[in-house]
């Protein structure tokens, strides 16, 4: 009975899958599906139970290599609280749209509000969303790798750093973070504390409450942008700032751009946050 619903739900993902993938909301509604239909068939495996008439060895217990997704059959404490957090910051969002449309129907209903006003008002919102998000892809080529140096960083003990071999201007897109690209079940089966150092955590939005994590450290599957250290934006050590895309074709991608001009032979520094240092530093 088991094995049957576990056979019916692969199909059904495989099949799921199979669609191509041009319509930004097909592929996001490709993925949500993806993630949850995994976490349903992780509860559907901790379920089955060996059969007797079997030899034990044809039922060994789950390998982290063979299935990532299988040595996590409950959630991370750590991941349950991040989502119970974006849960409630989506519900707030949810509950400040529903209020500010009933009060343009009372409005309106009243007199108080023109009609037209209570339909381009919707209409001015959807329209600097969606220039918000489009501000967020980036189309560019990034400069090449011969633009950039690794070597002993100018900060003690910080390993190796990336620096400029030629002028960059202000604003000049640099680098994609790149590395693997991980569900959030996968990161924390990777890094059950949630302190992977050269992970990148891209949330989807307020609809989804699960983010994607971009891992660097396997440097055969990442770029160079994995090299630059970190210097306190506010402070003015940091020469680099970020944008990440949590929505559309592009949802899940990190980019690196000039924050000031940078001179031929600088190293190359960005801010990664409060966050990042406190989970690095309990950790430790």
């Amino acid at each position: 009975m088991w094995t049957t619903k576990l056979f019916l739900l692969d199909s059904l993902i495989l099949a799921v899958n199979s669609f191509p993938t041009k319509s930004s909301t097909l592929g996001y509604t490709q993925r949500i599906f993806t993630e949850r239909s995994l976490e349903l068939k992780l509860k559907l495996q901790a379920n089955i139970k060996p059969d007797s008439n079997k030899p034990e060895e044809a039922f060994p217990p789950p390998s982290p290599s063979s299935n990532k997704f299988e040595a996590s059959n409950h959630v991370n404490a750590i991941q349950e609280e991040m989502v119970k957090e974006r849960i409630f910051q989506r519900n707030g969002l949810i509950g400040g749209c529903t209020f500010l449309g009933v009060a343009l129907l009372l409005g309106n209903f009243v007199g108080m509000i023109s009609p037209i006003v209570s339909i381009l008002l919707p209409i001015l919102l959807l329209g600097i969303i969606s220039f918000l998000t489009e501000s967020y892809n980036e189309y560019s080529i990034p400069l090449g790798d011969s633009n950039f140096e690794v070597k002993e960083s100018t900060i003690k003990n910080a390993g190796k750093g990336l620096f400029s071999n030629s002028y960059i201007s202000k604003d000049t897109y640099i680098l994609e973070y790149e590395g693997e690209v991980l569900t959030e079940m996968e990161y924390f089966y990777r890094y059950p504390n949630g302190d992977g150092r050269y992970v990148a955590e891209v949330k989807q939005g307020f609809i989804n409450p699960y983010s994607i994590y971009i891992d660097g450290v396997d440097e055969s599957k990442s770029g160079l942008a994995r090299y630059m250290n970190s210097k306190s934006q506010e402070d003015g050590g940091a020469n680099v700032y970020w944008k990440k895309q949590r929505f559309g074709k592009q949802g899940g991608r990190m980019y690196f751009y000039a924050l000031r001009d940078i001179e031929a032979g600088e190293e190359l520094f960005f801010d990664y946050g409060n966050l990042y240092w406190d989970v690095a530093n309990n950790y430790t």
